[in-house]
């Protein structure tokens, strides 16, 4: 719901008006009391990182659609990470082999390493990293929930945080092995 003392700067509309929209944001009041809240619980974060990160993208964006896209709301998971849902929606729907890509479970204290850093709708290249336990514990849910799915994490090393027996660890070529890709 957007209230009246959230700001119309921090609103943004597609274009076309609908009937139907999907609606997706942050409140940037919320976002600034979550901010001095940490630097106040840990005072040795570093404040410019954890800025860049809880400022990206505050705001309210309203997603307008048509009655043919392919917009479907869901029962679970809500309000996990992106990738964690689709993996859990691709076990949903039956898939008994999900191939992981991406999934870097980040370190807060290096370097952000995902492929999308520095972009233009991402994080800048010399941000740092994330805690990883949410979508840790989220991805081991969704491992022990789907015994019989085989999951194939690319570019990661068995580093024995996950013992699930349904875990396999490729390198990128051997994906490319797989897919017969040159």
């Amino acid at each position: 719901m957007i209230t009246a003392d959230f700001a119309e700067d921090f609103v943004h509309k597609s274009k076309k008006v609908t009937d139907q929209c999907v609606i997706a944001g942050a409140d940037p009041k919320l976002r600034a009391e979550k901010i001095k809240s940490a630097t106040e619980q840990f005072p040795n974060l570093d404040m410019k990182d954890l800025q860049i990160k809880m400022g990206k993208d505050v705001g309210v964006w309203i997603t307008y659609v048509n009655e043919d896209d392919s917009i479907k709301d869901i029962d679970f998971p809500k309000k996990w990470s992106a990738g964690n849902t689709a993996i859990h929606l691709a076990c949903q729907q039956g898939a008994k082999e999900v191939y992981l890509l991406g999934f870097d479970l980040s370190s807060p204290n290096k370097l952000i390493n995902n492929i999308y850093k520095g972009t233009e709708y991402y994080f800048p290249e010399d941000a740092r990293g994330f805690t990883p336990v949410s979508w840790m514990n989220q991805m081991g849910a969704v491992f022990n929930e789907f015994p019989d799915t085989k999951f194939y994490w690319v570019g990661r090393e068995e580093d024995g945080v996950f013992s699930e027996k349904n875990i396999r660890y490729l390198t990128k070529a051997k994906l490319c092995d797989i897919l017969n890709i040159q």
